[in-house]
């Protein structure tokens, strides 16, 4: 296991779109923290990682556990298990105004915490259990949404209490191919005041969402640098069976044939999203040559290409966390347009 060490790192250099569109990204600040190791919790593998009352939230994929990091100290948020405030597999956080909605993928579970200032820890509040594979949740002004398909719809708002699911938007089940499920059984969403971004991990493009109940996505970005994993039916005598076509690499040919995975969308203002994808190979390890970021302008549907940065897991008044080597780091920059 190792000690979590959060640092500032330099980054961002681009082409593509021109910079004095979208603004350059500039570092302003460097600092360090420690977490004493001797006291607290070790992270593991970093799954999920967001702000949270001046300090950050960690989910640790090795050993399950939440954890709340504030002032150097590390709190341990529920337990392993499969009662109120315990989970088997926490996968996604999301935290607006001291609220904070977890989801646990193995037990299809949502689950709300309210920090109290008082004794600056998370307190249970209530937790909704769906007949649904979840696969991300974003909370925002009291506001919970998540992404699952069934006969309903792929994105999910719930209600204020966790009581059940209000509404249900986007592409249904049945209007799904049998090829096609695996990508639309797992997307990530991002929600801010006014829009929701819905990417699924296994395609190129986003949708953008600024009055859900209508059930139409305002836009539809594309990402042509992006190869998003392509299955297709092939007909055997009187059966079928669906093929996963990946795609050859070109220059990354040492690595065999890859597609890219959708891997963050983080608001970085009003108007600015950083969209990322992974590339995936079959025998490649985890490296910033295989990642490619994408600075979005939502309103133009104009970005930026980035190559060889790291993954970003959340990012809050210019600043940001990110993982690098399975470590996480703190990045203050600013936006210059």
């Amino acid at each position: 296991m190792k000690k979590l060490i959060i640092s500032a790192l330099i980054f961002f250099a681009g082409s593509g779109v021109t910079l004095a569109q979208l603004g350059k990204l500039k570092i302003m600040e460097q600092r360090q923290l420690n977490v004493n190791a001797e006291s607290n919790f070790l992270v593991g593998v970093v799954k999920d990682a967001v702000f949270a009352e001046k300090g950050l939230i960690v989910i640790d994929e090795a050993d399950p556990k939440v954890l709340f990091i504030q002032d150097n100290i590390s709190q341990k948020i529920g337990n392993e298990g499969r009662g109120p405030m315990e989970y088997l597999e926490p996968t996604s956080v999301s935290v607006s105004n001291s609220k904070m909605a977890l989801l646990d993928k193995q037990l299809n579970r949502i689950s709300h915490f309210k920090f109290s200032d008082k004794m600056k820890s998370w307190d249970f509040e209530n937790t909704l259990k769906l007949n649904l594979d979840i696969s991300d949740v974003c909370e925002f002004k009291n506001q919970t949404f998540i992404y699952g398909l069934n006969e309903n719809g792929n994105i999910h708002k719930l209600t204020k209490n966790l009581s059940n699911i209000e509404y249900s938007v986007g592409k249904k089940n049945s209007e799904v191919l049998s090829k096609d499920l695996e990508k639309f059984n797992n997307g990530i969403i991002e929600c801010d005041e006014n829009k929701l971004i819905i990417g699924l991990k296994n395609d190129n493009k986003v949708s953008v969402y600024s009055n859900l109940e209508s059930n139409v996505s305002n836009s539809e970005i594309v990402f042509n640098e992006i190869v998003p994993l392509v299955s297709v039916i092939e007909k055997v005598g009187d059966r079928q069976r669906i093929i996963k076509n990946y795609y050859s690499g070109e220059a990354y040919n040492e690595y065999g044939k890859f597609h890219d995975l959708l891997t963050s969308v983080i608001g970085l203002s009003e108007k600015l999203f950083l969209i990322q994808y992974e590339r995936s190979h079959k025998d490649a390890k985890d490296n910033e040559e295989f990642v490619m970021s994408f600075i979005v302008d939502i309103e133009t549907e104009e970005y930026l290409v980035q190559k060889n940065l790291p993954i970003f897991k959340d990012v809050v008044d210019n600043k940001g966390i990110i993982t690098k080597d399975n470590e996480l780091y703190l990045v203050e920059f600013n936006i210059n347009k």
